[in-house]
């Protein structure tokens, strides 16, 4: 079991040697065995927090400690065996399948030639099937739909056996029954596997069904609790409410008046 703890963690970008900060001095921690989802409106710097996490952009200051290690103490290949990630970004492959892109997963595990055993094979298989998309397993990465393509690249991070996942809008581009599977899955893989998963979304209605834990990022405020409690302290209230739109906090539900 793996947590992740931000210690006065401050983090942002460089424009034109100035820095741009997003959220300053955050301590938290992502706990092992829970299923943990980041929300937050566009532009809010929800990718530039999981892109920190990842360790693709600096930390503007403090530290991120993986189970007591610090992030920059670890190498990239002690780092990969560590941390799976999905992004949003297509992948920029041709003449590679499904199957040998999940592979790609093991790669932290293969040595200097890459070969895979037996024992990768089986993993790379179990993920396939895990993500429900074993009728792909031949096809060729770039003519999949986005849908099926994110499928892949969380079958390529499950097939990495790391014990921390993050995800960048996971089920951005799937429908909604494979979006629901595809949250009940990563909860399933929190609890049973003790995984740390973090992920970021705007299906807010299941991150408050399905998550064990929520981080509500507003302009100059992290917010992190339950969804029951968030709720009761009029935090997903504030986020969700507009004109002719209603949380009920009572049972969680969100309701669109009709414009008549």
């Amino acid at each position: 079991m793996e947590t992740v703890e931000l210690r006065h963690l401050t983090i942002g970008y460089i424009v034109k040697g100035q820095q741009r900060i997003v959220v300053s001095d955050i301590n938290a921690t992502i706990n092992a065995s829970e299923l943990t989802c980041l929300l937050g409106q566009n532009g809010i710097g929800k990718s530039t927090l999981l892109r920190t996490l990842s360790a693709f952009q600096p930390a503007l200051s403090g530290e991120i400690y993986l189970d007591g290690t610090p992030l920059t103490a670890l190498s990239s290949r002690q780092l990969s065996k560590k941390v799976g990630v999905v992004l949003t970004e297509k992948p920029d492959v041709r003449n590679m399948s499904v199957e040998e892109m999940v592979g790609m997963g093991r790669s932290p595990y293969t040595g200097f030639w890459g070969s895979l055993d037996a024992d990768d094979h089986q993993m790379i298989d179990e993920a396939i099937r895990l993500v429900g998309i074993d009728r792909l397993r031949r096809r060729p990465v770039h003519t999949l739909s986005d849908g099926e393509r994110q499928k892949c690249m969380i079958a390529k991070a499950l097939a990495q056996q790391t014990p921390t996942i993050y995800l960048d809008e996971p089920t951005a581009f799937l429908d909604f029954p494979s979006k629901v599977e595809m949250m009940q899955l990563l909860r399933r893989l929190a609890h049973e596997q003790q995984k740390t998963i973090f992920l970021s979304t705007h299906d807010v209605e299941l991150a408050m069904q399905l998550a064990d834990r929520i981080w509500l990022m507003e302009p100059d405020r992290l917010s992190i609790d339950t969804p029951h409690q968030l709720a009761a302290d009029g935090s997903l209230s504030r986020f969700i409410e507009r004109p002719g739109i209603h949380f009920d906090t009572n049972d969680m539900t969100i309701r669109v008046a009709r414009q008549t």
